[in-house]
């Protein structure tokens, strides 16, 4: 009898350790700097968080959770053998093209919109943490140089009460009928939903010199919710993404990070149930051909 209550304090208490959640900070492995907003995958249900503005995140040592970030390699490790409460990442070494366009260049070429930013609007999606819709945009002038100077966003602000959190992204294409490819990494900046004006968004990239691809881009909007809700239920939050019904063909696909497969926009309930043909994301680009 005395074994069998040794052995269930013993149980006990390991239970109450690996149960409780445990505070873990995420770190720049060179510059020893916070990581914030990072994706946090939990293996053992397939769902995850972010890390807040200052890196932190809690999590029951018994779990294995995979991290990413646009700008740093992912990783995949067993908290339970992290010794203190820093998780370092080793940060992705990359340059921007050498064509940059420079002020001097605005101010003397002028930029062209293409994309679906201006087309009527017939409905509104708001996502929830984790969430990416991306459009494919098409290159129909293959044979000049051109580069993307502006990314260009209907977005509204619908619950006046929170401001939600968003990220951009680009990625390479193989043409529209086949879901966005590797990323392009060009900025791991973080808007709140109060940025844009008059459901307009409007972010000037022209720094990045981003070749716009002969084989057309992807543009997307990652939603990292909240900064309350960072951690807490993956609820719907601001910004609310313009969605037009007049295009002809499905141009634009979603996902949810911490199950990381793309589906056509055509084949979800936000166009099901709406009885639509096809929706696609409002969102542009400005591109400029250089001389």
């Amino acid at each position: 009898m005395r074994n069998l209550i040794i052995l269930f304090l013993f149980l006990a208490n390991h239970f109450a350790t690996y149960s409780q959640e445990s505070k873990f900070i995420l770190i720049d492995s060179v510059t020893k700097q916070a990581i914030p907003y990072a994706a946090v995958l939990f293996h053992s249900y397939d769902n995850g968080l972010y890390t807040d503005s200052t890196g932190v995140f809690y999590a029951s040592k018994s779990e294995i959770i995979t991290l990413s970030h646009l700008s740093y390699c992912h990783k995949t490790i067993e908290l339970s053998s992290i010794t203190d409460e820093f998780i370092e990442l080793v940060p992705k070494s990359y340059s921007l093209n050498e064509a940059i366009v420079t002020p001097n260049h605005k101010k003397t070429l002028k930029g062209k919109e293409i994309g679906y930013k201006n087309l009527g609007t017939r409905t509104k999606y708001s996502g929830t943490r984790g969430t990416i819709i991306a459009v494919y945009i098409p290159n129909n002038e293959t044979n000049k140089q051109q580069f993307i100077s502006k990314i260009l966003i209907e977005l509204d602000k619908e619950k006046k009460d929170e401001d939600g959190l968003f990220r951009l992204h680009l990625f390479n294409a193989e043409g529209w009928l086949k879901p966005p490819q590797s990323e392009i990494l060009f900025s791991d900046k973080i808007y709140p939903s109060a940025t844009q004006s008059k459901k307009s968004f409007s972010e000037d990239v022209s720094e990045f010199g981003i070749i716009f691809p002969k084989e057309g881009i992807y543009l997307g909007i990652e939603w990292l919710a909240t900064a309350d809700r960072i951690m807490g239920r993956p609820l719907s939050t601001n910004p609310f993404l313009g969605l037009t019904n007049k295009c002809n063909e499905n141009y634009t696909w979603i996902k949810n990070i911490w199950s990381n497969e793309w589906i056509e926009l055509k084949d979800t309930d936000i166009v099901k149930l709406g009885k639509y043909k096809y929706l696609n994301a409002k969102i542009s680009i400005e591109i400029i051909e250089l001389p």
